[in-house]
């Protein structure tokens, strides 16, 4: 068997992704990551000290290898994170919880929030993630904040709630941070019924966009804390769950798809 074994393992590419280990029911007993499949995986065969009982255990049991060749370390790291809480191995300790990597999330409201959030439901709105950094998806919720004017309050703004006036605009529409759709000041396509509001005593009523706000991120310069943030983490990949993947097959990872950048979805809606 390990015979059988190993020279599956001499055909292993060297690349980053995920590899698999079944027992002989055919039950996934572990998910692994690897900078580098061929060297990670002969590891589990060519070390013969120092190797505690468990990992002797979960060699006993192998009877087939599977992987997955992901474009990055950090794709490796995302698949594995949805192999493991989606099969539960046994001798995966790590990361079966119910805890996940942080999504942006558009809500389907009638005046959209952009929210961040940990659980994945396609329903409740349009998502953009996930982050291994939540520093960075902070920085690129930020961004997004600076350059358009959407609302942060949790107000249920149904239409009839509006023509009732049950709410009032808050400082962030004072400082230009929101357009006040809870007092009808804004309609769903974005554009403002009263512009010539006169703002309060002492309180700026429009805010200065940044420059090339209207082209997008593009424009910015790439020293930014949060355009690096956007260009690093805002990819917009977003690793698919329910994705079949071919055993042992040396393939890209079918499971990794492209999605718009959430800043230029956002503008479409404008």
């Amino acid at each position: 068997m390990y015979d059988r074994l190993k020279e599956v393992v001499q055909r292993l590419p060297e690349s980053p992704g995920v590899y698999r280990f079944y027992n002989d029911e055919d039950v996934l007993i572990y998910v692994g990551k690897a900078k580098s499949l061929k060297k990670r995986v002969s590891s589990y065969f060519s070390k013969s000290t120092g190797v505690n009982r468990k990992t002797l255990k979960l060699v006993s049991e192998i009877e087939r290898i599977d992987f997955t060749v992901s474009n990055s370390e950090f794709d490796a790291l995302l698949l594995e994170n949805n192999f493991i809480k989606q099969n539960q191995p046994k001798y995966n300790i790590l990361l079966k919880d119910d805890k996940t990597f942080p999504y942006l999330c558009i809500l389907k409201e009638r005046f959209p929030r952009i929210i961040y959030t940990r659980k994945y439901n396609p329903k409740q709105g349009e998502y953009f993630g996930p982050y291994s950094s939540v520093v960075s998806m902070k920085s690129v919720l930020d961004l997004v904040r600076q350059l358009y004017s959407i609302r942060t309050c949790t107000l249920l703004l149904s239409e009839e709630n509006i023509q009732q006036k049950k709410f009032k605009v808050c400082l962030e529409f004072h400082i230009g941070n929101c357009k006040g759709p809870c007092e009808g000041r804004q309609d769903e396509g974005g554009r403002d019924q009263k512009k010539k509001e006169k703002p309060a005593h002492g309180m700026a009523s429009t805010k200065t966009a940044p420059a090339g706000a209207a082209q997008g991120y593009s424009t910015f310069s790439r020293k930014s804390p949060a355009a690096g943030a956007l260009h690093s983490a805002g990819t917009g990949t977003v690793p698919a769950r329910n994705s079949r993947i071919r055993s042992g097959g040396n393939s890209w990872c079918p499971t990794r798809t492209k999605a718009p950048t959430i800043l230029r979805t956002i503008r479409g809606r404008k």
